[in-house]
């Protein structure tokens, strides 16, 4: 396997790690939206004739929730479907290290110093471990 194959592949698995890295980052500004939303309430409660003005903004609060939760929503299809796409072709290597290695990696998120240290092993042996692994695995099915 040459140098670019071996990047392409590790670029093919880290695509699940970006879609949970963005499923976060808009989860995020949902829950801004909301917290925007609660400070507007109070004010618009305390007026005693809701102008035309505080009507909108209401409006908008509501508005800017329901497009956060849909983006939120569906990002988290995305990140399924990745990982349906990504588990079993990881799943399919005979080594049982192997696994645990590309998926602490790449569907957990860990780096290497940790998944060393979970397993008991050096890093540098979980990084060969790594490489070997990226090379081992069954692309045929997928669309790397």
């Amino acid at each position: 396997m040459d140098r670019e194959e071996y990047i392409a592949r590790v670029a093919w698995l880290r695509r699940y790690g970006d879609a949970v890295r963005k499923q976060q980052a808009l989860a995020q500004k949902l829950a801004e939206a909301r917290a925007a939303a609660v400070r507007i309430t109070p004010v618009l409660s305390s007026a005693r004739v809701q102008s035309r003005d505080s009507a909108s903004a209401a409006e908008r609060a509501v508005e800017r929730i329901e497009e956060a939760r849909e983006l939120v929503q569906a990002q988290e299809l995305v990140r399924k479907r990745l990982y349906a796409e990504i588990f079993p072709v990881i799943a399919a290597l005979p080594d049982a290290d192997e696994r645990r290695v590309l998926c602490g990696r790449y569907l957990r998120g860990q780096n290497m110093i940790d998944i060393a240290a979970e397993m008991g092993i050096s890093e540098r042996h979980a990084r060969r471990m790594h490489r070997e692994a990226i090379q081992r695995l069954d692309m045929s099915a997928t669309t790397c």
